[in-house]
């Protein structure tokens, strides 16, 4: 508002904002005009037409307040602490959590994540929405009425009539009719989006209507600032050019009824905000006894695997033990089947060793690595065996 500008800055300082920003300029004029006004007059003005739009304001907003149920921590919750809450101070608190160091550990300390920061952009943006644009310059019990006419006007290719649309909420009426023939006609709404570009959207696509029977009347009620753009085209006929009589009212709702109107949207949006936060608090307190139910899980599980873990690392060792001995066993049974081959040989009388000998070579079996100190004595037995 223009009074809040002035009470907490002073006079404009700023220069006036482009033709393409009518929202900035609509708001820098409205505040250039309590120009010389003191801070504490404009104050005055300011609590004035709040009591005026909203007398019940405040005392609404308190006993909103007081009816939200905030989750209190005993560990951290005194009485003392006035105007704070619990949400709060159990955020405050947080920081002092211990780390996960430590055997004594818990995952029921684990910090809270980093809550996302207000955006101020946003912030911003959202209370433009509600608050809509400023005022303009003009009588505080008055309402802004503009009128535009015209009769006989030749059209013959067509005719654009801009009408610019200052406040939010203004209604313009617009009638027409023609001599003779009928003529198209369409209505177009040109506004400036949020990245400064311009935005064209059709109110009444176009049509021929029959204005020289009957006049052509509508009314419109814009819920932004910018510019109405009525249409008249008659490319369609190349041998008649058509006579026009029109007339456009602009009616732009009062300072007071603006200011009213601006009052209720914000209380509008401050109880939804109320509810959000109803919401919002009765979901948390939820997801904290879920925060701490899967807290206990999550540390019994992770106790659970501990032992598991104990448990894998002794059977992995016993099972080391276990391989090692079963292959001192199997190198046993090797050298024991080879001292049995060796004592078989050495259990034979010598003719019938002699036999077996002369079927065999020395050099080659394995009995003869068993019995290498004695197999060049066998092998001369055998020898003068088969000589005799």
């Amino acid at each position: 508002m223009r009074f809040f500008k002035q009470a907490s800055v002073g006079d404009v300082n700023t220069p006036i904002p482009g033709i393409m920003d009518q929202v900035g300029r609509a708001k820098w004029k409205a505040w250039e005009h309590e120009k010389g006004r003191s801070k504490e007059d404009s104050m005055r003005a300011y609590l004035h037409l709040m009591e005026l739009c909203a007398p019940s304001l405040l005392s609404e907003v308190a006993d909103a307040l007081d009816t939200i149920v905030l989750e209190k921590d005993p560990a951290t919750h005194d009485s003392s602490h006035n105007g704070v809450s619990a949400v709060a101070m159990s955020e405050k608190n947080s920081s002092r959590r211990p780390s996960q160091e430590g055997p004594n550990a818990s995952y029921a300390d684990v910090p809270s994540p980093p809550r996302a920061e207000l955006n101020e952009h946003s912030l911003a943006h959202f209370f433009s929405e509600v608050d809509g644009p400023y005022v303009s310059t003009r009588p505080a019990g008055g309402e802004q009425k503009l009128t535009w006419k015209c009769s006989n006007m030749p059209v013959r290719n067509g005719f654009k009539l801009p009408i610019p649309v200052d406040l939010a909420g203004t209604v313009v009426e617009y009638k027409f009719n023609t001599h003779d023939y009928d003529i198209g006609f369409s209505v177009e709404f040109q506004t400036i989006n949020e990245e400064g570009e311009r935005q064209l959207d059709v109110i009444l696509v176009p049509e021929r209507y029959d204005s020289h029977i009957e006049p052509f009347v509508q009314q419109v009620q814009l819920e932004q600032p910018g510019t109405l753009i009525l249409v008249w085209d008659n490319s369609y006929s190349w041998w008649y050019e058509k006579q026009l009589s029109y007339s456009v009212t602009l009616q732009a709702p009062s300072v007071s009824g603006f200011e009213k109107a601006r009052c209720e949207r914000a209380l509008s949006y401050f109880n939804g905000c109320l509810e959000a936060l109803r919401g919002a608090s009765q979901k948390r307190l939820h997801c904290k006894s879920m925060k701490t139910q899967l807290s206990t899980e999550l540390s019994d599980l992770t106790l659970k695997i501990e032992q598991l873990n104990l448990q894998l690392s002794e059977k992995t060792n016993e099972l080391e033990k276990v391989i090692e001995e079963d292959e001192m066993l199997q190198q046993k049974i090797d050298s024991c089947k080879q001292k049995i081959t060796g004592f078989t040989f050495r259990l034979f009388p010598a003719p019938i060793l002699s036999c077996i000998l002369s079927y065999m070579d020395v050099r080659t079996d394995e009995w003869a690595l068993v019995c290498r100190d004695w197999a060049y004595f066998i092998k001369a037995l055998a020898t003068s065996t088969e000589q005799s």
